[in-house]
């Protein structure tokens, strides 16, 4: 019976792991996500390595982004209240862009949180 139970739990899991992928604009390829909230997430890379201080340099490691979580969205939420964000400064952007590119960051950091909180019910 408990192997019964485990089965029909994996393929629950299965199934709203589908069912986030398909609400959140995710797409895999190999394990690793390459999209999220319809946003090539590789694009914001310097972002993170930016707000986690050099400690996450790439999405690839999904578990380390989503157990970072709490302190990415402080960062995110105290870079937005600032007269002029770094990546403003730095790259000469548009404030409204730079304020854009945070808020795509702050929910792609909030996807891959919800993401591996669903994979770790399985």
């Amino acid at each position: 019976m408990n192997r019964l139970m485990r089965m029909i739990k994996i393929w629950r899991t299965k199934r709203e792991l589908k069912h986030f992928c398909d609400a959140n604009g995710i797409q895999m390829y190999e394990d690793q996500m390459l999209v999220a909230n319809g946003l090539c997430i590789s694009e914001f890379g310097y972002l993170l390595r930016y707000i986690s201080e050099g400690a996450l340099d790439a999405f690839g490691d999904l578990h380390a982004v989503a157990s970072q979580r709490a302190h990415l969205l402080a960062v995110i939420d105290a870079e937005l209240v600032q007269p002029v964000l770094r990546e403003e400064q730095s790259l000469g952007i548009g404030h409204e862009t730079a304020v854009y590119n945070m808020r795509n960051l702050r929910g792609i950091v909030d996807t891959i949180y919800q993401y591996c909180a669903l994979l770790d019910a399985a």
